[in-house]
């Protein structure tokens, strides 16, 4: 995959929880940057992409947490 895909795959995303009637908001890190907002099953969630990959954390307390959690998994990526 390309980081073009994954950055459609995000957006696709983002757009999936709105339509929820949930509000998200930009993160501009970790990694390339992405979305909070909250998903009707899991909760809280975050969602960034680095290069062509995504990682989403779901269901933590707050935003600074799932932030922690998904800087240290985009650290781990090439």
């Amino acid at each position: 995959d390309t980081p073009a895909r994954a950055r459609d795959a995000l957006a696709r995303y983002r757009q999936s929880v709105s339509e929820d009637g949930q509000n998200t908001r930009d993160l501009p890190a970790p990694g390339d940057g992405g979305f909070a907002g909250k998903d009707r099953f899991y909760g809280n969630l975050a969602a960034v992409r680095r290069g062509r990959h995504i990682v989403v954390a779901l269901g933590t307390d707050d935003e600074e947490n799932a932030r922690r959690q998904l800087a240290r998994v985009v650290g781990h990526l090439e």
